[in-house]
């Protein structure tokens, strides 16, 4: 159960990495954004990742939980203004981690209600 809730969490830290930025612009095209990213998640766990974020939007990649000691496997999507929706873990009791991109930088959070764990994420592109 530990596990589960510290691989939920590191999932949650994932997507969060990936959803935020710093850019003011409200649209962006995906092209932008497309490449490796790789970051940290802190909160109720901690842990770095890597993704890779493709030009149609589709987001995969892995992140070390080091409650769990663990990597674990992140998907989710971006959408054409950076906003990331991603599960990092199983949709079943996997974290969900949010947030923005832009060109260079993203940042959110990270959240896994079944274990009642949250945090944030941030990243940069490589």
């Amino acid at each position: 159960m530990k596990a589960t809730k510290s691989l939920l969490m590191l999932f949650l830290i994932v997507a969060t990495l990936y959803c935020s930025s710093s850019d003011d612009s409200d649209e962006m095209n995906i092209d932008l954004m497309s490449g490796f990213w790789s970051g940290t998640f802190s909160g109720d766990d901690t842990g770095t990742f890597s993704v890779f974020v493709y030009a149609n939007g589709t987001v995969t990649g892995t992140a070390y939980s080091n409650s769990l000691k663990a990597s674990l496997e992140i998907e989710g999507t971006i959408d054409e203004k950076g906003n990331l929706d991603a599960v990092l873990g199983s949709s079943d009791n996997g974290a969900s981690f949010t947030g923005k991109f832009a060109k260079v930088t993203s940042s959110g959070t990270w959240n896994n209600p079944n274990f009642n764990i949250s945090g944030t994420w941030s990243g940069t592109k490589d």
